[in-house]
């Protein structure tokens, strides 16, 4: 919260693992009553990453192409692997269990629970609490160049920086207009979902569920969707 009245805005990834967590810096996936403490298919109740599950922190998921254009759509990121289930990557989403939802998310992510998330009871997640992702981005096979060689990366640690990168061009943009950084972006982005394309196929499984669907509107596997950012730019430029 301090460092978005400053005028900085922290983007962080939502996880790979659906609706479960990393533990350590390992690959198991790990729900909040697992048996066994790491394995996911043991577990019932979500567990939510931090610090994403923050009010202050703009949370970002991750997207495919549908097919090899842009031209074909996107759907939330999902590429299980059918020899080692706790290799499995899903776009980070859920529900907070310590902070509640903030009002600028009332609106969006209160239709998507009446309307879209499916009826899991309090024991499996918080329906009350801040919800993520917030945003999302390319976030599988996103070309890269490293060391002259150029490779096919994933993870929603590549759809974050991304976001990042187009809050920086639109900081500038700012700067250029004689303007202030956008400082913390959240509210605002959440009064313009048309600012998004917006992602309804895939889900994010975990903790022995098929987690939460992709839908119209905000969901908890793509959040408002993927930036559109003629868009983005021309609403941050129109604020004071």
């Amino acid at each position: 919260m301090k460092l978005g009245l400053q005028g900085v805005s922290v983007v962080f990834a939502s996880g790979d693992s659906g609706v479960a967590n990393r533990y350590n810096s390992g690959y198991n996936n790990s729900c909040v009553n697992s048996k066994y403490g790491y394995v996911d298919t043991y577990g019932t109740q979500f567990s939510p990453s931090f610090p994403v599950n923050c009010p202050y922190v703009l949370s970002v998921g991750a997207t495919q192409l549908k097919g090899h254009n842009i031209s074909d759509g996107e759907v939330a990121v999902a590429e299980p692997d059918a020899a080692n289930h706790l290799l499995d990557f899903y776009s980070g989403g859920g529900f907070s269990e310590i902070f509640p939802r903030p009002s600028y998310q009332d609106a969006l992510v209160g239709h998507y629970l009446k309307t879209y998330a499916p009826k899991y009871n309090s024991s499996v997640y918080n329906h009350k609490g801040r919800g993520f992702p917030d945003v999302a981005a390319i976030g599988r096979n996103v070309t890269t160049v490293y060391l002259n060689k150029t490779l096919g990366v994933g993870g929603t640690s590549a759809s974050a920086p991304i976001f990042a990168a187009l809050l920086n061009l639109i900081n500038e943009e700012r700067l250029r207009a004689n303007k202030t950084t956008v400082g913390f972006v959240n509210p605002v982005l959440y009064k313009h979902p048309d600012a998004f394309n917006d992602i309804t196929s895939g889900s994010n499984p975990g903790c022995g569920t098929q987690g939460f669907p992709a839908s119209k509107g905000w969901d908890a596997v793509t959040g408002l969707g993927t930036p559109n950012y003629e868009k983005l730019k021309k609403i941050f430029l129109s604020l004071p």
